[in-house]
């Protein structure tokens, strides 16, 4: 998770309370940093509410956006103002690169987890070369802190959050003499875990 926040660019997502959701794109690198950012509201297994804005970060610095403002307009991301129960369960925050590159995502869930979906967690590998497999981890729900354990590999990314029906790759690289992955992928607080299913090409 360190490494993530600590990327050349990264993505910081705040909750300021009574000020909202507020999203900062971080630039440590020499030159500015275009890309897209992403707000969706999200209840069970369907996007409620999306937007998304173009913003330019300068050269070992940052910017800044309103959640709210990139949805439009007032939703109580935060919840609170407390104005009732919330029409979703989860916010996600996603900031892409102009190449289409991830460079970080972060969802939030809204209210008790009495009325939130409990996330089904799927996950597959199929070999690359070099001993290389790639990991595709999916949720039915918006998911805080997946969990790829799988003994003898080492995977490029862990303790991620996830929307919905979006399947996320993960490269996975063998460190020792165990050729093919066994293990699961599981949701912090073990709320939902999978076996990894192996695909042979």
């Amino acid at each position: 998770m360190l490494r993530r926040f600590l990327q050349p660019v990264s993505l910081l997502v705040i909750d300021e309370g009574l000020g909202g959701l507020v999203a900062w794109v971080v630039n440590d690198t020499a030159l500015e940093f275009e890309c897209t950012v992403r707000v969706e509201t999200i209840a069970g297994d369907r996007v409620v509410d999306s937007g998304q804005v173009t913003v330019t970060a300068p050269a070992r610095g940052s910017v800044s956006l309103d959640a709210e403002v990139v949805l439009g307009g007032f939703r109580d991301l935060t919840a609170a103002f407390r104005f009732g129960n919330p029409s979703f369960d989860a916010v996600a925050v996603t900031c892409t690169g102009n190449d289409g590159q991830l460079i970080g995502r972060t969802v939030r869930l809204v209210g008790s987890a009495a009325h939130r979906a409990s996330p089904e967690v799927h996950a597959s590998a199929v070999p690359l070369s070099g001993g290389r497999w790639q990991l595709e981890v999916s949720t039915t729900a918006a998911a805080v802190g997946v969990v790829v354990d799988i003994p003898g590999f080492e995977p490029s990314d862990n303790w991620f959050d996830l929307v919905p029906g979006v399947p996320y790759p993960v490269a996975l690289w063998p460190t020792g003499a165990i050729a093919r992955p066994q293990g699961t992928v599981r949701l912090a607080g073990g709320q939902s875990t999978a076996e990894v299913v192996v695909a042979d090409r």
